[in-house]
């Protein structure tokens, strides 16, 4: 089952009404199943997204960069395919080691490097580890389809996929709640009126809900689909 947790972030300082469209991060369980067959092991698979109330297309709606990232495990380690790195994997690995495709990532829009989000460079210092992941992913020519919100997320949100994060021995799988696992924060510049505006994400979890903290406030509710 796919689990969402949808969250309104307050806008950052320097935000203006350009990037109003922007709600915030969702974070959507992916093929855990999937990946615990594939992998051996109980897998929780996190995919995060940045939300928008509309489809992107390159000017309003579209992620340009995430900075600052600092995303810490509370319980277990993150997946690390050993052909696999910080960015989307090779997809045309997946029939050669089905492993790969549930690897640990950051990205702006791909799920592997056969996207658009395979143009995306990466920030000195990223890196992953066994519990965080730091660092930040840019798009190096913007205004483009690259981190246009593309995934209908349901309730008239779409998305950008930031993250994969594919979590072995967390303390909590399956039907149980999947908000415990991670806490951080991270920058997330959205392209408004030809200038990329500054949005700050907190993830701060508690029992039963995860909440997200922006400058101006903070909101969490739940959903399904």
């Amino acid at each position: 089952m796919i689990r969402t947790i949808a969250m309104a972030a307050g806008l950052a300082v320097g935000a203006s009404a350009a990037n109003a469209a922007f709600l915030g991060a969702t974070i959507v369980e992916g093929d855990s199943a999937g990946a615990s067959a594939v992998l051996g092991q109980a897998a929780t698979v996190l995919n995060i997204y940045a939300a928008f109330d509309g489809a992107g297309d390159g000017q309003a709606n579209t992620v340009v960069s995430t900075s600052f990232v600092n995303i810490n495990l509370l319980s277990g380690t993150f997946y690390q395919d050993a052909f696999g790195g910080v960015t989307p994997p090779n997809a045309a690995f997946f029939p050669l080691a089905p492993s790969l495709q549930y690897d640990s990532f950051g990205t702006i829009g791909a799920p592997d490097n056969s996207g658009p989000g395979a143009a995306i460079s990466t920030e000195p210092g990223t890196g992953e580890g066994a519990t965080n992941y730091s660092g930040g992913w840019f798009n190096s020519n913007p205004p483009n389809g690259v981190g246009a919100a593309s995934v209908d997320l349901g309730g008239g949100q779409f998305g950008t996929l930031l993250f994969q994060l594919t979590i072995i021995g967390g303390s909590e799988q399956g039907a149980q709640t999947i908000t415990e696992l991670i806490s951080g924060s991270m920058s997330v510049f959205t392209q408004g009126d030809g200038v990329a505006v500054e949005n700050f994400v907190k993830f701060v979890p508690t029992p039963g809900a995860l909440a997200l903290f922006g400058v101006a406030g903070l909101a969490a509710t739940r959903r399904r689909r």
